[in-house]
């Protein structure tokens, strides 16, 4: 059903992304469920008890770490962790 090729890009593909999601601290991990959530960055400094500065530098860490550029980008890419590789 599927060739060696297309399986092969999958492969890397979640093994990209593992180790995406694996390079990120504990706290960008939820500073990215808060994004998910749909939560602003007022609030998720606020649920977090830090300030705004410090949740955009959490976002700026995480988009490079995860090669995004958007919150929504971002919160995809949350879902699709969730969704596959959470144990």
């Amino acid at each position: 059903m599927f060739c060696d090729e297309q399986i092969a890009r999958v492969q890397r593909w979640c093994n990209d992304t593992k180790q995406k999601w694996n390079s990120m601290a504990e706290r960008e991990r939820q500073v990215l469920q808060a994004l998910s959530e749909g939560l602003d960055n007022k609030a998720i400094a606020n649920n977090l008890d830090v300030s705004q500065k410090t949740i955009k530098k959490h976002l700026n860490s995480m988009y490079a770490k995860l090669g995004v550029t958007t919150r929504t980008e971002a919160a995809l890419l949350q879902g699709v962790n969730a969704r596959y590789f959470s144990t």
